[in-house]
């Protein structure tokens, strides 16, 4: 009988233990332009060399969703009209982003 029990309760447990394997982190941000301190809405924001990515609201805010942080990883911002920015991702959790308008011609 305790050995149904066990059993019971190991079925039900390693499910458990397999999502947090897969826990993700997430990164928020803020993309602004730095000149007018003016939000910038649909700026692409990703992780260089990855499929990781989303794009700012209307708020120029995002949050990123990532796997595993890994303090190698770039994080690339990117919109029309403005300079692309790369910075270092390290341990940030809350990422203020301030672009720069693209002077023409480049």
């Amino acid at each position: 009988m305790n050995f149904i029990r066990l059993k019971t309760f190991l079925v039900i447990l390693i499910p458990f233990l397999t999502f947090n394997s897969f826990a993700q982190t997430e990164l928020k941000g803020k993309v602004t332009d730095f000149m007018t301190f003016m939000p910038i809405e649909s700026a692409s924001v990703y992780i260089k060399h990855t499929t990781i990515g989303t794009i700012s609201n209307t708020d120029g805010n995002f949050v990123l969703r990532v796997p595993e942080k890994n303090s190698a990883d770039t994080l690339v911002i990117s919109s029309i009209g403005f300079k692309t920015f790369e910075t270092p991702i390290g341990e940030l959790k809350t990422v203020p982003i301030y672009i720069w308008k693209r002077i023409w011609p480049p």
